[in-house]
């Protein structure tokens, strides 16, 4: 029930994501719970999250790092104190937006807007990992349809 309530909010209440929309903190929690551990590599990957245009009324950390294991994976508020695998430098909004299906990952890569440094071969991959929000999927009507 409440996952369809979602899927309804996703395709009717929500056209774009406004800044009223954006806080890293609750990003980074649905980011963690959506990792395609399948799809890690079999060590250990420390990945460091610094957010940029995070709205002043938010009261989130900018800095957050994911420890990414095929077993587990966990968030961190402070540096967890391993080596830092990669780095995303990410636009706040439009890693979001990307989250929520908005655009495509890869779009907002290659526009400048979400920067990834790290070993080639971690930065490669890095994307497939993502599983993307639970509600990414959601078609939404045409402009001009109604509810």
């Amino acid at each position: 029930m409440i996952e369809r309530l979602g899927e309804w909010g996703q395709r009717w209440a929500r056209s774009e994501v406004s800044a009223d929309d954006l806080d890293p903190g609750l990003l980074m929690w649905d980011i963690h719970r959506r990792v395609n551990t399948d799809r890690l590599p079999e060590r250990r990957v420390v990945v460091q999250f610094d957010f940029r245009a995070v709205p002043k009324r938010v009261r989130s950390r900018a800095t957050f790092w994911l420890i990414l294991e095929r077993q587990d994976v966990d968030v961190c508020l402070k540096d967890p104190g391993f080596e830092t695998d990669l780095v995303v430098d990410a636009d706040l909004a439009a890693l979001t937006k990307a989250w929520m299906g908005d655009v495509r990952l890869a779009d907002v890569m290659r526009s400048g807007l979400v920067r990834v440094e790290g070993p080639s071969a971690l930065v490669r991959a890095f994307p497939g990992w993502l599983a993307l929000s639970g509600f990414a999927g959601v078609e939404r009507p045409r402009v001009g349809a109604t509810r």
